[in-house]
């Protein structure tokens, strides 16, 4: 097959912020990858990912919060 072209790597870049800003959880865009390669090992593994981070941020929240009802009596829900 004749190369038509070459892709720069912006290119590849502007295509996955594109499909993320679509909604899709989880994009390869590169030079040698194929839409069906390791498309679910790679699906699990960034959904995975995205939900320890999200744990987390949550608590990460759930700390800064207690520090701060432990600083303010007033705001405290044991009284």
């Amino acid at each position: 097959m004749k190369v038509d072209r070459y892709v720069e790597p912006e290119e590849f870049d502007r295509w996955k912020q594109i499909a993320e800003d679509l909604g899709f959880l989880y994009v390869a865009s590169g030079p040698l990858v194929r839409s069906s390669y390791k498309a679910g090992e790679f699906y699990i593994e960034n959904i995975l990912r995205g939900k320890a981070a999200d744990r987390s941020k949550a608590k990460d929240i759930k700390d800064s919060l207690m520090v701060h009802l432990e600083g303010n009596p007033s705001l405290s829900t044991s009284n």
